[in-house]
């Protein structure tokens, strides 16, 4: 069966965007389309009204601030839609609260490249790795890169705008609902982005507003988060190129994260 991938993005800076499809264009050989909604409401509102005007049979919900460090996501994508319902590049076999990070080790799952607080740095956070090219018993994705056939998407009802009516939030809720529905979730191993994006960096009114989201899952999901996280941590690698950085990434393959 031929695949065509839909790239949604909520994006207002043009700039933003401008360097996102020149990245998208550089990283991929395959046919794609990006839905651009530059008036979004919310992320949840903005990327379900996306996937309504998308043609693809596999929907990609990103961030507009990323750019890829592997090459070819879509088949990467395709290859693990294969055989799974939703996929990301970060998350979690379990949820214990709002925030898929506060599982810990050894449950999250992983990598991403990141700026670093030096500069000319970049950071690659590795929250875990495993031996094979995904993992799987994922319970909740974070959204700045999930993926997922079109039909799973429509079986879910897409995102839950009416809860999530700002920008956080969104993407727990639509992961953990798919995986209590039934839905085979994974974490791609071998899919590295750059996000340039950092919490360190965050303002108090987007870590308030990151409270609020993390508060209504927990109030939605109570009795189905896990109970007992493990340990709160994960290693950061500082490298001065993304060559470094691959380098890095892959050869953290072979190794699990300790939780120490």
């Amino acid at each position: 069966m031929t695949h065509f991938s839909s790239f949604i993005v909520n994006s207002v800076n043009e700039k933003k965007f401008s360097k996102f499809n020149t990245g998208l264009a550089a990283s991929v050989s395959t046919p794609y389309e990006i839905i651009r909604i530059s008036d979004a409401q919310s992320m949840a509102e903005g990327l379900n009204r996306g996937a309504s005007m998308a043609k693809g049979d596999i929907l990609i919900f990103c961030h507009d601030d990323i750019d890829f460090v592997t090459k070819e996501p879509i088949a990467k994508v395709i290859r693990d839609l294969n055989y799974y319902d939703i996929t990301g590049v970060a998350g979690t076999e379990r949820l214990v609260s709002g925030n898929w990070y506060d599982a810990g080790q050894p449950y999250l799952q992983g990598s991403i490249l990141a700026p670093s607080s030096v500069p000319g740095k970049f950071e690659l956070q590795v929250f875990g790795q495993g031996r094979s090219k995904v993992f799987n018993g994922t319970k909740a994705l974070d959204g700045v890169f999930i993926a997922c056939r079109r039909e799973t998407f429509e079986m879910l009802g897409g995102f839950d705008a009416e809860t999530f009516n700002s920008w956080h939030g969104y993407d727990i809720d639509f992961t953990f609902r798919g995986y209590l529905a039934g839905a085979k979730l994974c974490v791609t191993a071998d899919i590295l982005l750059y996000h340039e994006s950092h919490p360190a960096t965050f303002s108090q009114e987007k870590l308030n507003e990151f409270a609020a989201a993390q508060a209504s899952i927990f109030n939605k999901f109570s009795d189905r988060l896990d109970t007992e996280p493990g340990v709160r941590t994960h290693t950061n690698f500082e490298v001065g190129n993304w060559d470094e950085a691959l380098k890095r990434f892959y050869g953290n393959r072979n190794k699990f994260l300790s939780p120490s």
